[in-house]
């Protein structure tokens, strides 16, 4: 299956594949550099978080002082 890429840069998804993978318009995807070339995922909520977890700091303030605070604010 080959597809072309547009001048802005863009690729169109075949119809197929974007229904066999339930992909909507505006969804996000995550892409991924790989020795063989490039890789489309839709976004796992999961995996993203489990990338970010950590890189966020708070503080000494627990989870309920530190959403207490930005709250207030």
């Amino acid at each position: 299956m080959n597809t072309k890429v547009g001048e802005r840069g863009q690729v169109t998804i075949p119809k197929s594949v974007r229904d066999r993978y339930g992909i909507q318009p505006g969804m996000e995807l995550e892409v991924h550099e790989s020795a063989d070339g490039i890789v489309l995922r839709k976004q796992d909520l999961g995996r993203t978080l489990e990338r970010l977890k950590g890189t966020a700091s708070i503080g000494n303030l627990s989870t309920d002082e530190f959403l207490a605070k930005i709250r207030d604010e």
